[in-house]
């Protein structure tokens, strides 16, 4: 598509804390059916974008007849990620949808896009993760000052508490630090435990819940062998795929179980 000859209505586009904001595929942003059907009727141009949609109109006819109609352009959310719904922060047990709307009056609105804020409905539906409606008035107040709209979907990484399961022959003295040291966050005492597998281990278990991410490894483990010589290993950060739920004082908590040897 030449662009030149296109002007810009809008453009959505969905980021995640748990990639830091880089690169990296895991949504996506399918027009309905009543919505195909107008793109068609007025000639627009959809384009799929990396986690997010773009609206092109070619003429001024066309966006000032669909702007005449005031019909909303309405959205489908799935996540293409097998692993989405276990590093996003979401409520505990929640299985309904994620409905966005560029009218939510809880919007969060800056000088060059729009946030928009999910209401969360009990209203399960395994073929998406939740629905995008954007108002042509929407678009029009950004167009009328020659700005086409941009919205955005942030979400954020899930907080579980990392639980370190330490094996190997006469280990003692263990201790878990931050690998920077500006937040260290503290650790349970280290205590035996059995594994299902039969073989003994120590585990030691985050005091906070701690966000998931895949950039770089956040705690190292010094620990005394059994020739009695310190030694530190940098350990692993916690696995999306790897979830487990427990209970602390009452509440639900997801844990992350890591298994070191040393």
């Amino acid at each position: 598509m030449n662009r030149t000859n296109y002007k810009l209505l809008f453009s959505m586009q969905a980021r995640h804390a748990y990639f830091e904001n880089k690169p990296h595929s895991f949504l996506r942003c399918s027009p309905s059916q009543a919505t195909i059907a107008l793109l068609a009727r007025h000639a627009f141009i959809l384009r799929q974008v990396q986690n997010g949609v773009q609206l092109y109109a070619e003429t001024e006819a066309s966006y000032d007849a669909y702007f005449d109609e005031r019909a909303p352009l309405d959205f489908n959310i799935a996540s293409t990620d097998p692993n989405f719904f276990n590093y996003t922060k979401l409520p505990t047990d929640f299985q309904g949808l994620l409905v966005y709307a560029s009218e939510d009056e809880l919007n969060q609105s800056n000088n060059e896009s729009v946030t928009l804020h999910p209401r969360f409905v009990d209203q399960p539906d395994a073929l998406k993760l939740g629905t995008l409606q954007i108002a042509s008035a929407s678009m029009k107040a950004s167009f009328d000052t020659n700005s086409p709209g941009q919205f955005e979907i942030r979400f954020e990484t899930r907080h579980t508490l990392w639980q370190y399961h330490i094996f190997g022959h006469g280990i003692s003295q263990l201790n878990i630090r931050s690998i920077d040291g500006a937040a260290d966050i503290p650790f349970s005492k280290a205590v035996e435990t059995t594994l299902a597998n039969g073989q003994n281990a120590w585990q030691l278990t985050s005091e906070f819940a701690i966000p998931l991410g895949i950039i770089k490894p956040k705690f190292q483990l010094t620990y005394t062998d059994i020739a009695t010589t310190t030694k530190t290993v940098v350990l692993p950060n916690a696995d999306p795929a790897k979830l487990a739920m427990t209970e602390r004082n009452g509440e639900k908590r997801i844990v992350s179980p890591l298994y070191v040897y040393v």
